[in-house]
């Protein structure tokens, strides 16, 4: 792994779900974990159609530690540079325990 590629800033968020004061039910992201990470678009451009954002697919590297261990796709995305990312899969890279990939998509947003 090459550590000098590792320079974009990105910060985990996880799901958490909040009840207030009437006990009403809903979903907060909170920032939960960040790291430094290698960025590499695999496909496709982020484009308008109909005033919703087609989607980007992206990958984010990174080393791996034990923070990063129990980061689930659907309990947990990422925020890089402003935009949203809703993590699709995880890979081990070949379980060498040293990075960790995240293929990711822009999150749907209406405009």
């Amino acid at each position: 792994m090459n550590i000098a590629a590792l320079r974009t800033r990105i910060t985990f968020q996880k799901n958490t779900l909040e009840v207030d004061e009437y006990r009403n039910h809903g979903n907060t992201w909170e920032p939960w974990f960040s790291c430094y990470a290698t960025v590499s678009k695999t496909g496709g451009q982020e484009q308008s159609d109909a005033s919703t954002s087609v989607l980007e697919t992206i990958d984010f590297t990174v080393r791996a530690c034990s923070e990063l261990s129990g980061v689930e796709p659907d309990k947990f995305r990422i925020v890089c540079k402003g935009k949203i990312y809703n993590i699709i899969y995880i890979d081990p890279m070949a379980f060498k325990g040293s990075s960790l990939k995240f293929r990711c998509e822009t999150e749907r947003r209406n405009e």
